[in-house]
């Protein structure tokens, strides 16, 4: 949760790898320089950044390309730049395909192609990567994602059918395992996700609850800023 201080520690790596030409520390620090900056609110040439680390570990660091794609497609996402978030987020996977990880970090590049195909109206896509990820995480004891992954399939059921008891129940479960990864950028998501189907089936005064929670998460922006 420290961003401000993440970001000053790898400002001062990426001073010391460039006046050495330590390339590999270079790509890292650029990746945790952006995606510390981009947490706090701050993103000025936070794309472009990614964009040169992303060259950078695939020339110089392969055990770094992952995080790069997946951190970038990320940004991208937040930007609401739907086609090239997915386009990376497949490059990604096909990357951790090559690299025999696509069970593990490729699960990050599956999860943020899932949420790009959600969100740009490619349903099929998302529902398909959501049901086999579900059942994975059935199988080895939960994934990082698998708050989203149930509230794609929750949404797609209450659009497409009006199964409103099981949006509602798939996004309270949403918000307890957001929690249970404690990890913030697990819990805001699941807070927000289920703050936009309570307030759409019912639960106006509970959605508002947890609007007000992100609020006060220490790296979220104010409410209304």
């Amino acid at each position: 949760g420290h961003t401000e201080r993440a970001a000053e520690l790898a400002d001062r790596a990426l001073e010391v790898a460039t006046s050495v030409g330590a390339e590999p520390v270079r790509a890292s620090a650029l990746i945790t320089k952006a995606t510390s900056r981009a947490n706090a609110g701050d993103y000025e040439n936070v794309r472009e950044d990614l964009e040169e680390a992303r060259r950078l570990t695939t020339e110089y660091d392969p055990t770094e390309v992952s995080r790069a794609y997946v951190n970038l497609s990320s940004i991208l996402l937040d930007f609401g730049e739907l086609a090239d978030a997915i386009a990376v987020a497949r490059e990604g996977l096909e990357h951790n395909v090559r690299a025999g990880t696509a069970g593990g970090t490729g699960g990050f590049a599956l999860g943020n192609l899932c949420e790009g195909c959600f969100f740009a109206g490619q349903w099929e896509e998302a529902e398909a990567i959501a049901d086999a990820e579900l059942e994975r995480a059935r199988k080895v004891g939960g994934l990082y994602y698998e708050p989203f992954f149930r509230f794609v399939l929750a949404e797609l059921g209450l659009v497409r059918s009006g199964r409103v008891d099981e949006a509602v129940a798939a996004v309270r479960l949403g918000i307890e395992l957001g929690y249970a990864r404690g990890d913030d950028q697990s819990v805001y998501p699941s807070l927000a996700t289920a703050a936009w189907t309570l307030a759409r089936t019912g639960s106006a005064d509970e959605a508002a609850g947890w609007v007000r929670d992100v609020g006060w998460l220490p790296w979220a922006p104010a409410v209304g800023s």
